[in-house]
Formats: C-alpha cells, sequence, structure tokens
C-alpha cells in the first residue's frame, strides 16, 4: 500500500503551517464571501419580483461555491494524505462532497425548505448532466478519502478529476446565469461578481498547487501552475480594489467594501509571502 503519510520534506513545513496557512486561506475566503454577497445584493424591483431575485442570488452564488469545493477537495485530499491535519482535512473532504451533492439535486428537484423549484432551462439541466457525468466517478474516490483511505493512487485518482470538474461547474454557473438574465443584477456588475467569486476558488486551488509542489508531485508543472495561479489572485484583486473599466471591473461602491478588500490584500501579502518561499527553497534544493 503506497501512501505518503506520514511526509517528512522540507518544503511542506514552509507552506503548510498548520493553522497559520490555513487560517490565511480562512480569512481571505471569508472576506470574499462577504464581499460576493455585497455584490449579488438584489437590486431595486417591484416586489413581486423580490423573491425570486433572492433565491436567483442564493442558486448563483452557491452554483459559484460548487467552483470552489471542486478545488477544496483536492486539496484537503493532498493534506490529508501529507499527514497534515488528517482528521479536519477528511471532515472537510466529508462536508465538501455532501454540500457538491445536495446542490446538483438542488438544482434538478428543487429544495422547498429553500423555496426552490426544479430547474426548467434546459441549458441548465444540460449542464448539470454535464457536472453529473464527472461527479459520478470523482465521488467514489472522495468518499474513500473521507473515511481515511489515504493512498497515493486514489488522491492522484481525485485530483485528477477535480480539474473537469471545475470546467463544467464553471459551465453550470454560467448557464445558470444566462437563464436568470438581469433579474439578478446589473449588467455592469457581472464581470466583477464572476471574478470575486472566481478568487475563491483560488485560494483552494493555490493551497492544492502549494501542497502537491511541496511533496514533489509532477514538480516542474505543478511549479509552472502555482506561479500561474498566484499571478492570478494578486492581479485579480488588485483589479477589484481599484476598479478596471477596460476589463469591466468596477470601483468598490461602499466604504465597508474597500475595508473588505484591503483586509484581503493585507492576508494575501502574509500568505504570497509564505508562497513565494517555497517556490524559493525548492528551486534551490529541490530534493
Amino acid at each position: 500500500m503506497l501512501t505518503l503519510m506520514p511526509y517528512a520534506v522540507s518544503g511542506l513545513s514552509c507552506v503548510l503551517m498548520v493553522p497559520q496557512m490555513l487560517k490565511h486561506l480562512f480569512g481571505i475566503t471569508l472576506a470574499l464571501c462577504l464581499l460576493i454577497a455585497n455584490f449579488t445584493a438584489p437590486l431595486q424591483a417591484a416586489d413581486q419580483h423580490e423573491i425570486t431575485q433572492q433565491q436567483a442570488n442564493e442558486q448563483l452564488d452557491q452554483a459559484g461555491r460548487q467552483r470552489m469545493l471542486s478545488q477544496r477537495m483536492a486539496a484537503a485530499s493532498c493534506l490529508a494524505m501529507s499527514g497534515v491535519d488528517v482528521d479536519n482535512q477528511r471532515a472537510i473532504t466529508q462536508v465538501s462532497w455532501e454540500e457538491f451533492d445536495n446542490f446538483l439535486v438542488a438544482i434538478r428537484e428543487g429544495d422547498p425548505s429553500k423555496g426552490w423549484v426544479a430547474a426548467q432551462d434546459t441549458d441548465v439541466l444540460a449542464a448539470v448532466d454535464r457536472v453529473d457525468a464527472i461527479w459520478s466517478d470523482a465521488r467514489l474516490p472522495i468518499l474513500q478519502i473521507a473515511a481515511g483511505d489515504l493512498q497515493l493512487a486514489v488522491v492522484k485518482e481525485f485530483i485528477a478529476g477535480s480539474k473537469p470538474l471545475l470546467k463544467r461547474s464553471d459551465g453550470l454557473v454560467r448557464a445558470l446565469s444566462a437563464s436568470f438574465g438581469e433579474v439578478v443584477v446589473d449588467s455592469s456588475q457581472v464581470e466583477t461578481i464572476d471574478i470575486a467569486d472566481r478568487q475563491r476558488m483560488l485560494t483552494q486551488l493555490i493551497l492544492q498547487q502549494a501542497c502537491l509542489f511541496a511533496i514533489g508531485y509532477q514538480r516542474d508543472d505543478m511549479q509552472v501552475a502555482l506561479e500561474d495561479s498566484i499571478d492570478l489572485f494578486d492581479r485579480s484583486l488588485y483589479a477589484l480594489s481599484k476598479g478596471d473599466e477596460q476589463a469591466g471591473i468596477m470601483e468598490p461602491p461602499t466604504p465597508e467594501l474597500r475595508a473588505q478588500l484591503a483586509y484581503m490584500m493585507s492576508i494575501w501579502d502574509a500568505y504570497k509571502s509564505d508562497l513565494s518561499q517555497l517556490v524559493s527553497d525548492k528551486k534551490m534544493n529541490p530534493t
């Protein structure tokens, strides 16, 4: 039985400093959730449309979380396999796969507890089918990981499946957004909300890539991917904090939102410093 647990790699201790690194990621993710909630507040509308807006916003927010969850499960799998905060990471995989699974059912069948009705839009249903086609295979290894099977082959199987799962989950976000139209948000906000939500996913993708890079898994490819993800998060966070008219990113409209972005930038700077140290150390000492 091949396993990487416990794993004694100097780079791992650099990037996976529990609870400091995970605390940074939690802080960023929490601030991003507040950011998205602020941007997706319902527009002023007639009374008969307000409930529809609320439900649409809830579904879009959860659809965005699906993208994050696909990478959160992969990151937690790598951490657990590597012997880092094992019980907690296994619990994260359990909670995450249940949330991911429940949302797909809720879109297809409705959720009376939230007032959601079953989706009727054919593009949305087709997007759910495309996610399900991958999720049906990816569910088995993540269930094994949640149950404590941390063999390298099992973790690799899910991590490989998490990439197309992310892509198809993104397709579901697009389909839902198109089906709701401007009942959810003004068109000028769409790009800003999408980038803010992408940041939420990137926090988990970066943690996953840092873990895999630290343990030497596909080192060269993972280094490039990690550096690209760090750069994308960094540039996007700057654009969100300042606005970018050419890219369709609006300036933060309220002092509260500007404060949230400033908070994100402060904790991101600390995390980015640790990530840069990891990449630098492994370049100089690849073994």
